[in-house]
C-alpha cells in the first residue's frame, strides 16, 4: 500500500514540476526521474518527432505538443502515441480525449485535455507495461488489447506497425 501511494506521489510531484519549470522542445537533454535516480536523454532519442504531423488535419492535431511533451517528460518515443492512437481509433473516433482506447474496469476512460491524456497515457505505457518488459507491439499486444482471435491480433499489430517499428511477427503469428 505504501510503495503505490509513494509512487503516485513522486509522479504528481514530477508532473508539477514539469509544469512549473516548463519542457523546451529544443534539442537541449533533461533530467528525468525515474523511481530514484536520474536519466538523461536528448530529443534525438526519442524518435522523428516529423511523426506527430501523422496527426495534420485530424482531431488529434492538437495534441502534437502535449504528447510530444508528456514522451520527453517520461522518456519514451513518440511512436506508441501515434501507432496506438491510430489502432486504436484511427484518429478520428474518439471521445473525451482518449484515442488510445484506455480502460479502467471495462470502461473506456475520459479526460478533459489532451495534457491530461497525453501524460495518462505515457504513465500507463511506462508503469504497465514497459517496466515489466512490454517494451514493443509483439510483446504488448495481448495484454493491450486482449484479442479474442488472432485475426483482432494479426489486424492490430499490423495497424500499430505502421508507425512504430519493429514488429517482426512470422508465419504462425508467434511474435
Amino acid at each position: 500500500m505504501f510503495k503505490p501511494l509513494f509512487l503516485l506521489i513522486l509522479i504528481l510531484i514530477s508532473i508539477i514540476l514539469a509544469l512549473l519549470v516548463g519542457l523546451k522542445l529544443g534539442k537541449e537533454k533533461i533530467n528525468v526521474l525515474t523511481e530514484t535516480k536520474y536519466l538523461t536523454i536528448s530529443r534525438e532519442s526519442l524518435g522523428d518527432p516529423e511523426l506527430f504531423n501523422a496527426w495534420d488535419n485530424t482531431p488529434m492535431q492538437d495534441a502534437k505538443k502535449h504528447c510530444s511533451q508528456a514522451s520527453w517528460f517520461w522518456g519514451m518515443t513518440h511512436e506508441p502515441f501515434v501507432a496506438i492512437s491510430f489502432a486504436e481509433s484511427s484518429w478520428r473516433n474518439f471521445n473525451d480525449y482518449n484515442p488510445w482506447g484506455m480502460m479502467y474496469n471495462s470502461k473506456k476512460l475520459k479526460f478533459n485535455s489532451w495534457h491530461e491524456s497525453c501524460n495518462k497515457f505515457a504513465m500507463m505505457l511506462k508503469y504497465n507495461f514497459f517496466e515489466y518488459g512490454y517494451d514493443e507491439p509483439a510483446k504488448m499486444v495481448d495484454k493491450y488489447v486482449a484479442p479474442e482471435t488472432d485475426e483482432e491480433r494479426t489486424r492490430w499489430l499490423q495497424a500499430v506497425g505502421m508507425y512504430w517499428q519493429p514488429v517482426f511477427c512470422n508465419s504462425s503469428l508467434k511474435c
